[in-house]
């Protein structure tokens, strides 16, 4: 007796990006590098900076850890898959780092009430410092800031926190949130006496806006809970741009 044996064809090896077919029921596949799902991870991460700055760096990593894992898998196809997953890790970051600039800068360009000057707490008041006069014991601020005596400011900075938490109509506004958040004593020219005009507020440890009239306190004794510079404010608000 004679058997005559037939071969069967086999299918041809199809590639995708997710594994290998290589015929019969068995498969082969081609695994996804770590470093591509990282990636990919942070690029949804990445999303956060539309609306929260602070997510950009985060954008930034995922894009060069995709880019670099889109080249890795381009250089070996036939080892890796996932080129779909870089390609979506660059992307995203870009485009959400984009929308997310344009919108803090739309805020910044809009946030100042009409008839007020933007003025920066750090370089314009603190950064100046106060000028050493020999003849007076009190503390002379410097010319630039004098200036601002009497006319309508925008600032920005952080309640210093006290025992009252509400219903605040008078506190000490600080450059940064450094000794709110650990302590300590602010120096004389990173603080500002602010005086809620017919409103108040309660505290927060997110940065505010304040609008309203500088004035040079020139009776400033040296009182910790006081300072040399004050705003009657008409208004104070969220910061609502991160700037």
């Amino acid at each position: 007796m004679t058997q005559v044996l037939e071969e069967r064809p086999t299918k041809p090896d199809r590639y995708s990006d997710f594994g290998e077919y290589d015929g019969g029921s068995e498969f082969s596949y081609r695994p996804v590098p770590i470093f591509a799902v990282c990636g990919f991870v942070l690029a949804l991460m990445s999303t956060l900076a539309v609306v929260v700055w602070i997510a950009i760096p985060i954008a930034i990593v995922a894009l060069v850890v995709s880019a670099i894992s889109a080249v890795v898998i381009s250089r070996s196809r036939d080892i890796y898959s996932g080129l779909w997953m870089a390609v979506v890790g660059m992307i995203l970051p870009v485009v959400c780092s984009t929308i997310g600039v344009a919108y803090q800068v739309n805020l910044y360009r809009n946030e100042v009430p009409d008839g007020y000057q933007r003025v920066s707490f750090y370089k314009d008041i603190s950064e100046k410092g106060f000028v050493q006069d020999q003849t007076s014991p009190r503390l002379q601020p410097p010319p630039e800031v004098d200036a601002l005596d009497g006319k309508k400011v925008f600032l920005k900075g952080y309640i210093f926190p006290t025992q009252q938490a509400s219903g605040l109509t008078k506190f000490l506004l600080l450059k940064d949130n450094g000794q709110c958040c650990f302590g300590g004593k602010p120096a004389v020219q990173d603080r500002i006496t602010v005086d809620l005009v017919g409103f108040n507020v309660d505290h927060t440890y997110n940065k505010v806006s304040v609008s309203g009239t500088f004035r040079v306190n020139q009776n400033f004794a040296g009182d910790d809970s006081d300072a040399v510079y004050h705003i009657d404010a008409d208004s104070c608000t969220l910061s609502a741009s991160e700037f």
